[in-house]
């Protein structure tokens, strides 16, 4: 049987009736996967549900499975689950599962759950309610996620410079949530050899505005860790002890670095001033595939503005020949 601290990082799990919640521990293994190791295959049989109590997994699709060409749908973290369609369908999996670093699996055998709900008919309902509400969820944020692109899509096809595009880009991302958000973007200038703030919308005051170098707390933890920064409450955040100084008055946080070849294009940072942990990790996935999405844009700008200055230069060669 599963501790049911365990289960207590599980958000969805913990939604479940406590009376409940002994006896799906009793039906829970824990199961570690290694970095890279295959959990479930695309087309498989869809026979367990699977919540993450520590570590990340890479859920992808199949685009052309002759060539190994696939799409990365979603990475799910620490607290999130996955496979659980199988709870409600007797359907194939439809994408593969696989762990992007060493993780620990909660694993729920389907047909042990079937066979506790055909016994007892009070439980169906009480157990799936949760399951139901997460989905739910899921199917807003995919909404939000399809409107977020579209509109980022609109953006990308008027081929803007880097400034317009950043700028244009998080007026996009404020329009994706529901409450007003303080959010800016920071695009790297190679001059500078600093990170500038090229758009800001809220509640910035002066301490946040300015040019930002690398060797920023919030920045460098960004590039050390290689990953988006979500803190529910941002002054009290210990893994962001360093930062908080350089970022003073902010509550719940969400920064996303736009990924480059030698280090990030940019970064886009949002907060919520009032209200903590206001960002979730569906925003935190919204985000990371937004930035990856726009990067190869963000590197067509930079190659047309270095092809101008280059064609300005090669005239003002020849008028001084």
């Amino acid at each position: 049987m599963i501790p049911l601290e365990r289960l207590a990082v599980i958000p969805v799990l913990s939604g479940v009736a406590p009376e409940l919640r002994e006896r799906l521990a009793e039906r829970l293994r824990e199961e570690p996967i290694p970095a890279g190791r295959l959990i479930f295959n695309e087309g498989g049989p869809g026979d367990a549900v699977y919540f993450i109590a520590e570590g990340k997994v890479s859920i992808q699709k199949d685009l052309d499975k002759a060539r190994g060409l696939s799409k990365t749908l979603a990475v799910m973290q620490t607290g999130d689950f996955f496979g659980e369609m199988a709870l409600l369908e007797r359907e194939p999996r439809s994408a593969s599962a696989i762990a992007v670093e060493a993780t620990t699996l909660l694993v729920l055998p389907v047909e042990d759950v079937r066979a506790w709900l055909s016994a007892d008919a009070r439980v169906p309902l009480r157990l799936l309610l949760p399951f139901v509400e997460a989905l739910s969820a899921r199917l807003r944020e995919t909404t939000r996620e399809m409107t977020l692109f579209f509109n980022v899509g609109r953006v990308l096809v008027q081929d803007p410079d880097s400034h317009r595009l950043g700028a244009e880009l998080l007026e996009t991302v404020i329009l994706a949530f529901d409450d007003p958000v303080t959010a800016g973007f920071w695009l790297w200038n190679d001059f500078s050899g600093e990170y500038e703030m090229i758009a800001g919308k809220g509640l910035w005051t002066e301490a946040h505005r300015g040019a930002r170098s690398e060797k920023d707390p919030l920045f460098a933890w960004l590039m050390e860790k290689k990953e988006c920064a979500l803190a529910g409450d941002w002054s009290t955040d210990e893994r962001f002890a360093a930062a908080q100084t350089a970022w003073p008055s902010l509550r719940s946080l969400l920064a996303v670095p736009v990924p480059g070849e030698r280090r990030p294009i940019g970064f886009f940072v949002l907060s919520h001033e009032v209200m903590p942990h206001y960002f979730t990790p569906a925003h935190r996935r919204m985000l990371a595939g937004l930035a990856n999405l726009v990067a190869p844009s963000f590197d067509s700008a930079f190659l047309r503005l270095e092809k101008r200055a280059q064609e300005k230069l090669n005239r003002a060669r020849q008028d001084y020949r």
